[in-house]
């Protein structure tokens, strides 16, 4: 597969739009199908209208050549999760992917992020060390995870959810008399 750019030397950096599916596909994702980069586009614009995500796409020539993503947390506002960094291959040596990270941390910061966070396999090393360049510390996380019947879980799978309940089914009823604040609380 080849592909063939005409730039003219300059780089813009920008909001995504759906204009840039297509390019997006040939450029950043060409694993996926042009339909599954607009569902997934369009889910993002749609939800960067309440400054919940950030699509950000370095262009060139008219061309999205990368883009990178940030996500706030649901649970926590003020901390949002960076990634889908996607730069085509002869762009990174003139930095780009540099440019989209230090755009998108401050795209973040001026919108009340005070974190960004990456999840990454251990496997990704070189990914790993690109974003400790960035100024990116490793937090000690663990992971635990359970498979049922021997098999992965679907990613859309919600493993909490309750069975259905018999209506004869005993119910428990519970309450407290003492809470002492002086005991250290425990997560477990």
């Amino acid at each position: 597969m080849s592909q063939e750019l005409e730039l003219h030397g300059t780089l813009q950096l920008r909001s995504a739009t759906l204009e840039d599916t297509e390019g997006l596909q040939t450029y950043c994702f060409p694993d996926q199908s042009v339909q599954e980069v607009t569902d997934h586009l369009t889910k993002d614009l749609e939800e960067s209208s309440e400054d919940d995500v950030y699509r950000i796409v370095a262009e060139t020539g008219g061309h999205p050549i990368g883009q990178i993503r940030i996500e706030r947390s649901v649970l926590e506002n003020t901390t949002a999760t960076i990634g889908d960094l996607k730069v085509l291959a002869p762009f990174r040596a003139f930095g780009v992917s540099t440019m989209l990270v230090e755009y998108a941390e401050k795209l973040a910061k001026d919108n009340g992020v005070q974190s960004l966070e990456i999840e990454l396999s251990v496997s990704d090393r070189s990914v790993i060390e690109a974003y400790r360049k960035w100024g990116y510390k490793e937090r000690q996380t663990i992971v635990l995870e359970k498979f049922f019947n021997g098999t992965q879980m679907e990613e859309d799978t919600d493993p909490i959810v309750a069975p259905d309940q018999d209506e004869d089914a005993d119910q428990i009823e519970f309450g407290v008399s003492e809470f002492n604040t002086d005991e250290d609380a425990t997560d477990v």
